[in-house]
């Protein structure tokens, strides 16, 4: 029953998500314009640990997560900027890759489920130390 419950609330498998980062040129994360909007989404760390490049918009003035080496961030609504960048990046592959890579390593090395779960520990145990 599990499985079936969990497959009628996915619009796309993980297998085939963790497929379209990998091997779109480019993908592209825009978040919705609310004024809550001040946070990314779980995509942001995805993309990148999955191996994909990202053009995403800044919710924040700079990301404490990735640098513009790691994750190429967008501060504007102005759909030519946008184009722009897209048309920029898919006619410099060479640069498009550094980064892509640059940002995968970041992910892995900084961005898992492992290694938020070890900063939460030791977050929980300094707290737990000082009382």
């Amino acid at each position: 029953v599990n499985k079936k419950m969990k497959k009628l609330n996915e619009v796309i498998s993980n297998e085939r998500e963790i497929l379209i980062y990998r091997n779109s040129k480019i993908c592209i994360n825009y978040h919705e314009n609310t004024p809550e909007h001040i946070i990314y989404n779980l995509r942001y760390f995805k993309i990148p640990y999955y191996g994909g490049f990202q053009l995403v918009d800044a919710p924040l003035n700079t990301s404490p997560y990735f640098n513009q080496e790691e994750v190429i961030h967008i501060d504007s609504d102005d759909p030519n900027i946008w184009v722009n960048k897209i048309i920029y990046y898919l006619n410099n592959p060479i640069e498009r890759t550094k980064i892509q890579k640059k940002g995968n390593l970041r992910a892995i090395n900084c961005h898992s489920y492992k290694d938020r779960a070890i900063k939460f520990l030791n977050l929980y145990s300094d707290l737990f130390n000082k009382k």
